[in-house]
């Protein structure tokens, strides 16, 4: 076998190269890059980023540079997986799009938000006050 480094067996590659094309596809356009654009960040020929779009076979290097450059996992290129996973990915690329400021501005939001959510979870109801005498006597 050599210095080849395996990611999947055989059972995992059941899908056809054209749907692994498909994926690639999706997630390029979903990240606004042009083929020539991620064939630059990749490293390729432009003419072979179509040729994988359509189904062709790449190296486990590419895979690996895909996976970086798409903010996705091999897992969701190779095999495909569901939509929310899709949108997570989605997500990680464009806040990793983001400033570092901007970055920190946006976990605050979400920080917030998750602390109300917690807050509206945890909220449990409690006894009535009992009312305090108006002049409490010393």
């Amino acid at each position: 076998m050599g210095n080849a480094i395996v990611f999947f067996n055989q059972a995992d590659m059941l899908q056809p190269m054209s749907a692994i094309g498909d994926r690639i596809r999706g997630l390029r356009k979903a990240r606004k890059l042009t083929q020539a654009q991620l064939a630059t960040q990749l490293g390729i020929d432009q003419s072979t980023l179509p040729d994988i779009e359509r189904g062709a076979g790449f190296s486990a290097l590419v895979l690996v540079g895909l996976c970086e450059r798409l903010s996705s996992s091999a897992q969701f290129i190779m095999r495909g997986g569901s939509e929310e996973e899709l949108r997570e990915s989605e997500l990680l690329a464009m806040y990793r799009a983001l400033g570092s400021t901007e970055q920190q501005d946006h976990l605050m939001v979400v920080a917030r938000a998750l602390a109300g959510q917690a807050a509206k979870h945890d909220h449990h109801p409690t006894k009535p006050r009992e009312k305090q005498p108006a002049n409490p006597v010393k």
